[in-house]
């Protein structure tokens, strides 16, 4: 079956050409194997033919498995007696160990075939393979999603955040999305750059840490424009009133700062906070003046 021009034979003569069970039976076991730190897929391929002979279709292909070195076998597959698999012919199949025994460290597989009623009984087996799948008890797993937005013309540097993986991670853009950017991202997964355009930019992070697991995410970030004060003028008000009104501005990153940069408003009744809003109750009347500053 799996090309290499061998396999399991019942009562293999290439000299009489016959491969016939007669008159009793015949099994091949496995060796043991170790199941002991995980589950298995078991996966062959299998040939029966019983389909000649005066009492055809009547000896069926028995498949077992056990975890105590053969002490016991549970039935995995009955094979035939009827049906096209019993007239020769190769057919793969598989199953999870776990789905009939507790896996140990004393497995074995038995195949298993008669000739009870004198027909023509003839088996094989071939790409007998055990195939134990491990899975990673901490991967990389990035988390960031998003990264920090940042404003134009100021350096930008925000780290791609990942939870587990072993040893050392290493980061690339796996598309190179960055490199028609300012940008770029390091091995550790550090982006850097000073920004010459606005927009939202994204780009596929991957990290593969020692083992070597691995995980991808697309990741965005914006970039805002420069900040800018709007408000030029405020309310008018009337003198001995209680005045409050709030500053504004556009573009920037995140929470704005504010000052009375040249004390303009001292000895006026009013004051600047610190989130921008005036208040306060004036003292004189005219027109105030002063220098406000965001950062």
């Amino acid at each position: 079956y799996d090309g290499s021009g061998q396999c399991f034979l019942t009562d293999n003569d290439i000299t009489q050409n016959n491969s016939d069970v007669d008159d009793g039976w015949t099994q091949i076991i496995s060796p043991s194997f170790d199941l002991s730190t995980g589950d298995a897929v078991i996966h062959y391929a299998r040939w029966l033919s019983n389909n000649l002979g005066s009492n055809a279709f009547m000896e069926p292909l028995l498949v077992y498995v056990s975890n105590n070195n053969g002490t016991d076998w549970v039935l995995v597959e009955t094979v035939g007696p009827t049906g096209l698999v019993a007239q020769g012919g190769w057919y793969e199949h598989t199953f999870l160990v776990s789905d009939f025994v507790t896996p140990t460290n004393e497995m074995m597989v038995q195949f298993y075939v008669a000739d009870n009623t004198g027909s023509i009984v003839e088996a094989a087996i071939d790409d007998f393979q055990v195939v134990r799948y491990e899975c990673s008890v901490n991967p990389p797993i990035i988390i960031s999603e998003t990264l920090p937005e940042w404003t134009i013309n100021q350096p930008y540097s925000a780290q791609v955040n990942v939870g587990g993986g072993i040893g050392v991670l290493t980061f690339d853009d796996l598309y190179g999305d960055l490199a028609s950017t300012d940008f770029t991202m390091s091995t550790s997964g550090l982006v850097t750059g000073t920004p010459t355009t606005t927009g939202t930019f994204s780009f596929t992070v991957h990290v593969a840490d020692e083992t070597p697991d691995e995980d991808e995410q697309l990741v965005s970030f914006t970039i805002n424009p420069a900040m800018a004060i709007t408000t030029a003028t405020l309310p008018g008000w009337t003198i001995g009133i209680p005045y409050t009104t709030v500053l504004a501005t556009s573009g920037g990153t995140g929470s704005k700062t504010w000052l009375d940069l040249d004390d303009g408003l001292v000895g006026t009744g009013l004051t600047v906070s610190e989130a921008g809003t005036i208040s306060g109750t004036p003292t004189a009347v005219g027109t105030i003046s002063f220098t406000a500053q965001a950062s």
